[in-house]
Formats: structure tokens, sequence, C-alpha cells
């Protein structure tokens, strides 16, 4: 099976970073029938970290296809400094490389390469940096997207990665006692920010939709025992799905209190 890459895609993010949102947070707490969204605030930022694909190979073991990176000014494996003051699930294995290939809920890497056995098939690879319990980098240094096939699949036709995308990050998998009283959402905006009279990320969870105007993470709060639907939506300014390749995601988490 020959694997090749495609074109590299260099997508940029929105101009505003994580160096803003500590004075650009006007969005306060959102409550609905007994959910609430806080956004987060005040974590340690990473202004000079950068992530790269250093490059991307076929081993010979067909079909297993290697993802190499290439770090600098971000560790991983260490755990991110406030992360008692955000009161919310850790990852004890630190900070991580997460990796979502055609827009899949992401993988956590802690050493900067990776290995996935992959069907032919054409992929859009999206890598970005994450604090220990999860949050997102959001700097344009600290993503790398790109396309490549595995063999020659009949889908082989490229991606539109120039379009406004939107990739899921957290909430994944079970949480537990303590972890559940506050669960973090987070994603990852490609090519676009969010405003209140922009683009638009709608999160709809147990069926309570929550309009967010602000590229950030939030907490969860008020979430119930068991099983808990989220969806998020990219939306254009007049409400409306924003035609995409990766305009939208959903996942199914579940807590045990």
């Amino acid at each position: 099976m020959p694997f090749c890459h495609s074109a590299y895609v260099c997508s940029g993010l929105a101009a505003p970073t994580e160096t803003r949102q500590k004075n650009d947070l006007s969005e306060s707490a959102l409550s609905k029938n007994g959910i609430t969204l806080v956004p987060v605030t005040d974590s340690p930022q990473f202004p000079h970290a950068s992530l790269r694909m250093h490059r991307l190979r076929d081993t010979g073991q067909r079909p297993k296809v290697v993802f190499d990176f290439e770090l600098e000014n971000f560790y991983l494996t260490q755990i991110t400094p406030d992360t008692a003051q955000k009161a919310c699930a850790n990852d004890p294995r630190g900070q991580h490389i997460r990796h979502s290939l055609n827009g899949a809920p992401p993988k956590s890497y802690y050493i900067d390469t990776a290995s996935q056995v992959l069907p032919e098939g054409h992929y859009a690879s999206m890598a970005f940096l994450a604090r220990s319990y999860g949050e997102s980098v959001k700097d344009i240094n600290a993503v790398v997207l790109h396309q490549f096939n595995v063999g020659k699949p009949a889908n082989g036709q490229d991606f539109d990665l120039t379009r406004p995308l939107l990739f899921y990050n957290q909430p994944q998998g079970e949480y537990r006692g303590n972890d559940t009283r506050r669960v973090l959402l987070d994603f990852f905006l490609i090519n676009t920010d969010l405003q209140k009279d922009g683009n638009r990320v709608q999160a709809t969870i147990n069926g309570t939709p929550f309009v967010l105007n602000r590229w950030t993470a939030y907490f969860i709060e008020g979430l119930p025992d068991g099983e808990t639907n989220i969806q998020l939506s990219l939306l254009d300014p007049q409400g409306k799905p924003i035609n995409s390749t990766f305009n939208t995601a959903t996942q199914t988490i579940r807590l045990q209190k």
C-alpha cells in the first residue's frame, strides 16, 4: 500500500490568540436548565511555544503511519502550574500533543513521535499543544494542519482547509467524583475567530443550546449523573452552519458522581 503526502496547507488562526484572553473575555457565565458555562481565564500562557510536523512517514510495515513532531518552548509530561486552581480533571501524564484525524475526537501523545495503523484513505491531520488538564494552547504557532493519502484511495481528493474549521477537543471519556463538578469544554478553530456579530459556536449540551461569542475554553457545571451528549457547531453571522469540511462535532461522555 503506497503512502504519499498531498499538498501541505498552511491554515492560519484568526489574529486573536491567547495573549489577548485576559483583557478580552467580556462574556460572563451562561446558565440554562441547570447547566452553567463559565469562561476559563488566567491559564498559563505559552507565547513562544511552537509545534511542527517534522515528517510524516511510512514505516514499511503497512499500513502503519508515523507522525514525527518538533516542539519548542513547551514541555511534554509536565504538570501545568495552575492545575490545582483549575480544580478539574487533570491528566497525571502531564502536558501533551492532541492529534485528530478527519475531525475525530483527538488522541493524546506524550512524546514527540506517534504511530497509527490507518486503512487506505485520504486524511486531514490536525495537531495542537494542550495543558495537562486538556485546555488547548490557542496560538498560530502551536498547531499544525495538513493532509495526506494512505494508498491510492478513491476518495483521495483534497479537503478545502482554507475555510473556517472547528475541531473538537474536550470533554472526552468518563469523569468520576470531584472531576464531575466542573468539566472542561474546549475546541480549536482554524481560519476564524468568534464575535457577537460574526461567526459563533453553538454548544448544545443535553439538548440545551448555548451560543458562544468568544473563543476560549469553558467549565461546564451542573451536569447530571450518567451520560451527557455534546454537540458543537460553527455558525455564520446569520446563525446558519458554515459550509466547510469540519464545522460540527458530537461527543458523549459519562459522569459517575
